[in-house]
């Protein structure tokens, strides 16, 4: 879980804007203990707290830039597809420098502009500076998963992964008309958030700012479509090849990872799968983190014993 803070303004970007993002930056450096990064142009200036997944050098640190620095990109998620579109642009000529998702990320905006976040498969939010043309570009994934907020304050666009480091710029005012529905849900619709004049980036929408900080709003993938448009009939016999290739598209690491086994059906055959698919790669134990509960007719303990023990797992246990 790595995450950024941005800032973009009409003016040049000075002293007291730089010392302000390394504040923003640093109530966020739990989200990224792995480095620490900086990027300052005229007009645009960004950090970046690192949590170092796929490709753990140093020359996949953000904020991360093309050869020729016409772009420059942060971003928070990951890309489950990568390889593959990796792939498909080196056919097109694309040079990579990297193994990481985030620089197939930036080639694919350069090759397809923003339609390429319709070719993505995983869970994003990421900036891209255009230094040419002077302009910023938000994106966040088609549900939401990955978050990112902005703000228009004293002229200068703010952006970052939480909204907590909006304090850091002045006091946040609770927007209370939405208490009810985000007590009720979990999360608030639409652009609103729980503080009044910050916004987020919607699911499946991303957000262009001009030089006048004039922002304009595109929709690339709508929810409620994928329930209107025809699909065709699911085929049983391959269900189980897909949810497979899935879950170990979705367990791309260079380092250590793991899965929250409860001792029920679904988070054992996730286990079961990335454990078997780790042990092949790399031959290491998967973790497994469980909890016991002393309510005996509540507790599943024994299912994710005989998960763990089935599939040589380091596990983890805590008691509740």
């Amino acid at each position: 879980m790595c995450g950024f803070v941005g800032a973009y303004s009409k003016e040049l970007i000075g002293k007291n804007n730089i010392d302000l993002l390394s504040k923003m930056n640093k109530a966020i450096s739990h989200r990224g203990p792995d480095n620490d990064g900086f990027f300052q142009s005229k007009h645009y200036a960004c950090a970046f707290s690192r949590l170092a997944i796929i490709d753990i050098n140093e020359r996949a640190n953000q904020p991360f830039s093309d050869p020729n620095n016409r772009y420059t990109l942060v971003y928070n998620g990951e890309i489950y597809n990568f390889v593959k579109l990796r792939l498909e642009l080196k056919k097109k000529g694309m040079d990579f420098y990297t193994k990481s998702d985030t620089e197939v990320l930036l080639k694919s905006f350069m090759k397809w502009g923003f339609d390429c976040v319709k070719k993505f498969e995983g869970m994003f939010a990421f900036v891209i500076y255009d230094k040419k043309q002077n302009e910023l570009y938000l994106f966040r994934d088609q549900l939401g998963i990955k978050p990112i907020y902005y703000a228009i304050i004293n002229n200068i666009f703010y952006f970052s992964s939480e909204l907590k480091t909006f304090k850091c710029i002045e006091s946040l005012s609770l927007n209370s008309s939405k208490l009810v529905e985000y007590a009720t849900w979990g999360s608030i619709l639409g652009e609103d958030t729980l503080f009044k004049g910050i916004k987020q980036v919607e699911p499946g929408q991303y957000v262009v700012i001009n030089s006048y900080l004039k922002i304009k709003k595109n929709k690339y993938f709508d929810l409620k479509n994928t329930f209107t448009t025809s699909k065709k009939l699911i085929d049983l016999n391959n269900l189980e090849e897909q949810i497979k290739t899935n879950i170990i598209s979705h367990t791309i690491s260079d380092v250590s990872h793991g899965t929250q086994l409860s001792g029920g059906l679904d988070s054992s055959f996730i286990t079961a799968v990335a454990a078997l698919n780790q042990n092949k790669i790399d031959n290491k134990n998967l973790h497994t983190f469980s909890t016991s509960l002393l309510n005996k007719n509540m507790d599943e303990t024994k299912y994710q014993k005989i998960v763990s023990e089935r599939y040589g797992t380091l596990h983890h246990n805590y008691l509740f």
